[in-house]
């Protein structure tokens, strides 16, 4: 028992000192609760003094931000609306300038092929025409032979026709690409285009092809019915010369009787062979023609600038200026630039849309502040000068007359940016050709609106001996000017546009003289078929080399020369019909020949009929008189 009492003492003074452990643990734990208690009220009355600090800047920053916004809407008040302007591709001069130029070539485009086709067609008929006469015998001997007519005509139907088809294949091909490469490499002098992808037009290349193909069978058609009417016996036979005839130049004695024999004998012949003469005189006047035309779209096209600038805007310089100017105003501009500036006259310019009949097209609206811009624009028409316009009243361009159909006398209704109209009579149509212009005096702005409209520009010329450039850029650097644009620059860039059309020109040149040597090949070709017993016998005659060559060229040169006075009359109508069709937005295009271009047209096709008689030269020197006179036989 004593040893159980032992261990219960034990135990319990054990368990007195894990009471006291614990007590000072619990004592330890309570003080540092207090002191975490402690830090945690001074955390707590940190953040109290933060959140009121925060609410402070809240309300200053409040205020400060409401002030600003009250400032912001202030100034939004007092802002003017802006001014929105919407810049499509039609905005772009690159664009602009091309789609001009595109539109140039396909008012030419659809007249020339056309043309060139007739042409072609006139040497088709007299090419098969003339290979029918060449072979009568051969259809003769045909005939005899028991051969229907339609399987003779046949024989020569599949011969124009293969020719037709070859050839209308080869064309079509190579004016879908080559031509085309042509004129794409010479619009890529000037623009940056990418490659060239060509279109094949394939019901225009059928058409085309048809249409041949039914000139050349209609044309082989009727020289073989004429020919198969015939029986062998007469077919055999070669056909009789044609009768001499008086011909009209013959009844002016004192003209005729001055000539000489070999003279009059090639004018006979000229009237004598009516049908060589008819196609001779209409194949070169065709080529003439073409040859006129296209130097005639150059001199109407290429020099549209210096019309313009020359003889109708005479002013050098558009100066615009930030702000509205008086009178007052201009006068320090003129005195700032005495000496340097000339004609200086202010203008109200203004961009106004005309609206006829549902086509609405951009003009420039001008009214002088005084006066008549004596000095800087000459309004005139075919030579014969356009009144000033009176107070109702506006005189408008060619161009929007034609484009709108509109003449002296009709009313037109003008209309601004901000819906403003204009309602004028037309009192006259002046020739212009880079913009479209619509003149104005200042009292008919005024007594439609009600008020004298802001003047911002002024036109101005350079005094004699000043650089232009160097004036404008002391224009440009004066207090209030915005912009300043100059004649010369224009000249330049509408100048550097036209200028391509030279290679065009060319290639339509290039193409009416290898028409040319065509024609005159073939119907000098014919013409000495025809005639080489007639050659070789004035070769047995004894006729030296260069005469009896110039008896058969000197028709030629005479019915070079007839065709070619034919075509020059043609190839002015031509002409006009072409520029009549050449429309391009803002632009105009009257239908000028310069007189160079007539001698142009006329001494090519001289040269080329001595090209071709040059050639054929030889072909005369190679002819066997013994077996020409026997032909016959």
């Amino acid at each position: 028992a004593r040893a159980e009492l032992d261990d219960g003492w034990k135990k319990y003074n054990d368990g007195v000192r894990e009471l006291a452990d614990a007590r000072t643990e619990l004592d330890e734990s309570v003080a540092e609760a207090e002191r975490e208690l402690a830090d945690a009220r001074r955390e707590i009355a940190d953040a109290e003094r933060e959140i009121a600090d925060g609410w402070d800047d809240y309300y200053e920053g409040k205020a400060e931000a409401e002030r600003e916004l009250a400032d912001a809407r202030s100034e939004l008040a007092e802002l003017e609306r802006p001014e929105v302007y919407v810049l499509g591709r039609g905005t772009n001069t690159g664009y602009v300038c091309f789609e001009n130029d595109a539109d140039i070539i396909a008012g030419i485009s659809k007249i020339f092929p056309l043309f060139f086709f007739l042409v072609a067609a006139l040497v088709c008929i007299t090419t098969m025409t003339r290979a029918v006469d060449e072979q009568r015998t051969q259809v003769g001997v045909l005939k005899a032979l028991g051969f229907s007519s339609g399987s003779i005509m046949g024989r020569y139907m599949l011969y124009s026709g293969s020719a037709a088809l070859i050839g209308c294949t080869l064309g079509f091909f190579a004016g879908s690409y080559a031509i085309p490469a042509v004129i794409w490499k010479t619009y890529q002098i000037m623009y940056s285009l990418g490659d060239m992808t060509p279109y094949f037009n394939l019901p225009l290349g059928a058409a085309s092809t048809l249409s041949y193909l039914a000139v050349s069978g209609a044309a082989t058609y009727l020289a073989c019915r004429h020919e198969l009417r015939g029986v062998p016996a007469e077919l055999l036979r070669p056909k009789p010369p044609k009768s001499g005839r008086r011909v009209l130049l013959e009844r002016v004695g004192f003209i005729w009787r001055r000539l000489s024999f070999l003279y009059k004998v090639s004018i006979r012949n000229i009237f004598r062979y009516r049908q060589r003469l008819f196609m001779m005189v209409l194949g070169i006047g065709g080529c003439t023609a073409l040859l006129l035309t296209g130097y005639g779209i150059r001199d109407s096209i290429k020099d549209v600038v210096g019309f313009q600038y020359g003889e109708i805007s005479m002013y050098e310089y558009t100066v615009s200026f930030a702000d509205a100017q008086d009178g007052q105003s201009l006068a320090e501009f003129e005195a700032d630039f005495a000496g340097e500036l000339e004609d200086v006259q202010l203008v109200c310019d203004m961009n106004m849309d005309v609206d006829v009949g549902g086509t609405t097209k951009l003009s420039h609206v001008v009214a002088p502040a005084a006066g008549r811009l004596e000095g800087l624009v000459d309004l005139h028409f075919d030579g014969r000068a356009v009144p000033w316009p009176e107070t109702g009243e506006a005189v408008i361009c060619v161009n929007l007359a034609e484009t709108l159909g509109l003449k002296a006398g009709d009313t037109i209704t003008l209309r601004d940016e901000d819906m403003n109209t204009l309602t004028l009579t037309v009192s006259g149509i002046f020739e212009n050709y880079v913009y479209n212009y619509i003149y104005v005096s200042m009292e008919t702005l005024t007594q439609q609106w009600g008020e004298a409209p802001e003047l911002k520009t002024v036109l101005a010329n350079p005094a004699p001996g000043r650089g232009v450039n160097e004036t404008a850029a002391k224009i440009l650097d004066y207090d209030g000017v915005s912009a300043v644009s100059s004649a010369q620059e224009m000249r330049q860039r509408i100048g550097g546009m036209m200028s391509s059309l030279d290679y065009i020109v060319w290639l339509i040149v290039a193409c009416s003289g290898a028409l040319a040597f065509i024609v005159l090949y073939n119907l000098t070709n014919i013409n000495i078929n025809e005639r080489i017993r007639e050659i070789a016998t004035i070769k047995v005659l004894g006729f030296y080399r260069n005469e009896s060559s110039s008896y058969v060229f000197r028709e030629n040169m005479m019915l070079t020369v007839l065709g070619a006075l034919a075509g020059l009359p043609a190839g002015v109508l031509l002409h006009r019909y072409i520029i009549s069709r050449v429309r391009v937005d803002l632009m105009y295009f009257s239908a000028r020949i310069f007189p160079v271009s007539y001698l142009y047209a006329f001494g090519f096709t001289l040269l080329f009929a001595v090209i071709v008689d040059v050639f054929m030269y030889f072909r005369l020197e190679r002819i066997n008189m013994a077996e020409a006179l026997k032909s016959v036989e």
